[in-house]
């Protein structure tokens, strides 16, 4: 897999964004600055849905801190829109392996990927350790490798269920490289804010 920002993925994801404007908010009863934890669910019956999504909902909530909260997102009820809107508020987002990792294009900048392998697909499959580590802008922050800084893979298991600690670690990273981006501006100023995205521009 490969493991350094890509400005062609960048310059793409981009382009998509752009095609999908959002007019989507959130419902979540903390609006829009929280920051949130995206937890994608796949059907019921599909291949690697969770084994029980009310345990996969209640591991996310127990590692919540304060001022973080849990978003549910299943693509299937919503227009392509909506689902680049819910990632480009997500700081972390946490699912099983599939296509819906696909929406790791659009997360903010700094956003950490877990990644559940289970049922058919073990930690062989690269994709989107690959597509998050790439689509990462290479900035001041990433310079070399992107591997293990913003993609958390889970443990394979049979059944698929969400890692608890995993979800927590992956927070704990993300607040801090939100720490060091902030040091970083305060210390360059010309290095520009995070009002572009890794992947897209509102």
């Amino acid at each position: 897999t490969a493991d350094c920002p890509s400005a062609t993925l960048q310059a793409s994801a981009l382009y998509l964004g752009g095609l999908f404007p959002s007019r989507a908010v959130s419902t979540t009863p903390e609006g829009t600055n929280a920051r949130r934890v995206t937890l994608l669910m796949r059907p019921k019956g599909s291949p690697r849905a969770f084994e029980d999504d009310e345990k996969a909902k209640a591991a996310v909530s127990s590692v919540l801190p304060a001022g973080w909260v849990l978003e549910v997102l299943r693509p299937e009820t919503l227009g392509l829109a909506e689902q680049i809107a819910v990632a480009r508020r997500s700081q972390v987002l946490v699912g099983t392996h599939g296509a819906g990792l696909t929406l790791a294009l659009f997360l903010p900048p700094g956003a950490q990927l877990v990644e559940i392998y289970c049922g058919d697909r073990s930690r062989r499959n690269g994709h989107y350790r690959t597509l998050e580590g790439m689509a990462e802008p290479a900035t001041t922050r990433v310079r070399g490798p992107t591997r293990s800084q913003f993609h958390f893979p889970g443990p394979y298991s049979e059944q698929c269920k969400v890692t608890d600690w995993l979800v927590s670690l992956a927070i704990e990273n993300y607040n801090i490289e939100e720490r060091v981006s902030q040091d970083l501006r305060a210390a360059r100023p010309d290095v520009p804010e995070e009002g572009v995205s890794k992947k897209h521009s509102s």
